[in-house]
């Protein structure tokens, strides 16, 4: 008896040790790089550091003080550790970190934006890379959860959440590369998500950019084989839903949940072709206003007006080594 079960922990070490397989199917050559299942047990302490604090051994970097963002200040720190409005779901299952906001007495607002390299752009994420943390091309894929929009006399909170990506350096011409797998707006019940691409010029002037749009009506959705669901806001329904970003020399496509939405050429690849590192937020304003009257759960721990928050089960990358 021993003996098998000494076997069946091996089995199960092993499974969950497993190289996971992404939603979709890869080109040729692309191998699982680096990801991140938040399962730490005291992940928002040994897994983050503050703005302008060089990563050593954790995997993520606090990109604004606080990790506020677009906020006027607060007068007292939020809850969560190092003032973060984080939380995770260690040690049960599925795990999952949750990146809120919160509201102080004042007023003040903090939300959470945290990026796989440091202001220095050094990652602890796939330690074979050239630039960890980052890749040159290739498939990033992550799960994520919105709650059910609840009923407002505008029809909005301001929450601005995004998973996207940018460049480490530029072209010769200086430009850099921003690409927004999505960014979601809280505006008419969460009604809009968009996919973009950027191209910045040494200025911070814009390039270029397209952007994909999806919608609770169903239309201005140029998607292929897939069309939101009228009424329905795209996967802000308490459901897991998983959304993939693919970078090739020629392409950019967009997957939500395994299916093709969206196949636009790469617009420039001096520029894309640059190692693109991550960026989670759950932010307020893009400009859109924000309400704070919008009717949303309390944080846990407080009294405020409360909050919306991004559930993020994993985050995934895959590329080609030969192309990094």
């Amino acid at each position: 008896m021993r003996y098998l079960l000494g076997l069946m922990s091996l089995l199960f070490a092993g499974l969950s040790s497993a190289t996971p397989n992404p939603m979709v199917t890869l080109p040729a050559g692309y191998v699982y790089q680096f990801g991140e299942d938040f399962t730490e047990a005291n992940w928002s302490t040994t897994q983050v550091v503050p703005f302008k604090t060089p990563i050593t051994t954790q995997k993520w970097y606090g990109m604004q003080p606080n990790s506020q963002f677009l906020s006027k200040g607060y007068a007292a720190p939020p809850p969560g550790t190092l003032g973060y409005p984080f939380a995770t779901n260690y040690p049960n299952s599925p795990h999952w970190l949750s990146m809120g906001w919160w509201q102080d007495s004042s007023g003040g607002l903090a939300g959470c934006f945290i990026a796989s390299v440091d202001q220095t752009y050094h990652g602890t994420m796939g330690t074979t890379l050239p630039h960890p943390g980052a890749v040159r091309h290739g498939y990033f894929e992550g799960k994520f959860m919105f709650p059910v929009p609840k009923s407002s006399a505008s029809g909005r909170s301001g929450l601005w959440a995004a998973f996207w990506f940018q460049g480490i350096g530029s072209n010769a011409q200086g430009q850099t590369p921003e690409l927004d797998a999505f960014e979601l707006y809280s505006i008419g019940g969460f009604a809009t998500a968009h996919t973009t691409w950027h191209i910045w010029g040494p200025n911070g002037s814009s390039v270029a950019g397209n952007t994909f749009s999806y919608d609770t009506t169903g239309a201005g959705c140029d998607c292929v084989g897939w069309t939101p669901a009228k009424g329905t806001a795209p996967f802000c329904d308490g459901n897991w839903h998983t959304w993939g970003m693919l970078v090739t020399g020629t392409n950019i496509v967009t997957y939500l949940d395994g299916k093709l939405v969206w196949d636009t050429p790469n617009p420039d690849d001096t520029v894309y072709d640059l190692p693109l590192f991550i960026d989670l937020d759950c932010a307020f304003g893009g400009g859109w206003p924000i309400n704070l009257s919008f009717n949303v759960p309390p944080y846990p721990g407080t009294n405020g007006p409360g909050m919306y928050s991004m559930k993020v089960c994993y985050v995934r990358v895959w590329a080609n080594p030969a192309e990094q």
